[in-house]
């Protein structure tokens, strides 16, 4: 018996079954379902189409982000920096996160540079303490005059002591970029998107 059960439920799953249709010969039943038939299709029409415009309903409160990520690893050897390796922490201004980035290409290094006095960089001509007052900021320098004129430079030229980070930053200028690997990292950019009142995200 459990042999012509098996074999009797495998035969079933490959018949092939087909709906039944009744067809009443009533007037009345016959013109009810064709009103019902005709109400929807008026207030689909008319109420949600024409007079809603459901199809044009615009979602006005979208919640979008969008985040960017920058991938890769670069190394350079230079006299200032001697060897390094650059990550994103180091290369991507400002760090990770916001809606735009910036990845440093080239940098100019002023090696053990400290909070002291120094020379001002100036382009020649000759100064006095009295062309130096203390405690006003050199426009276009590098920081406060100290009231002291000091020789800077070979030529012994004169210029203004400055209180500044010392040394200060040189007019050399690189002559190669410093991350040229930059050309090879990956960026990562997510979009996403979403309809509160469609209940849809993307």
């Amino acid at each position: 018996m459990g042999q012509l059960g098996c074999r009797a439920l495998c035969l079933g799953l490959l018949d092939y079954k087909t709906e039944k249709y009744v067809v009443v010969k009533n007037k009345k039943v016959g013109l009810l379902y064709r009103l019902l038939q005709l109400a929807i299709l008026l207030y689909l029409l008319g109420w949600v189409f024409l007079e809603k415009k459901g199809y044009q309903v615009v979602d006005t409160a979208v919640q979008s982000s969008v985040i960017t990520k920058v991938k890769g690893v670069a190394f350079t050897n230079t006299s200032e920096l001697r060897e390094k390796i650059w990550d994103e922490a180091d290369y991507v201004m400002p760090s990770q996160g916001g809606n735009a980035f910036f990845v440093i290409t080239s940098l100019i290094v002023t090696p053990r540079q400290r909070q002291t006095t120094c020379a001002e960089v100036r382009r020649g001509g000759a100064c006095t303490d009295s062309d130096c007052p203390r405690g006003e900021a050199v426009l276009g320098g590098h920081g406060v005059r100290t009231g002291r004129c000091v020789r800077a430079g070979s030529k012994g030229r004169g210029t203004c002591e400055i209180s500044a980070w010392c040394p200060v930053e040189g007019r050399r200028r690189p002559e190669k970029l410093l991350l040229e690997k930059a050309a090879d990292f990956t960026v990562y950019i997510k979009n996403s998107i979403r309809f509160p009142q469609f209940n849809f995200s993307k």
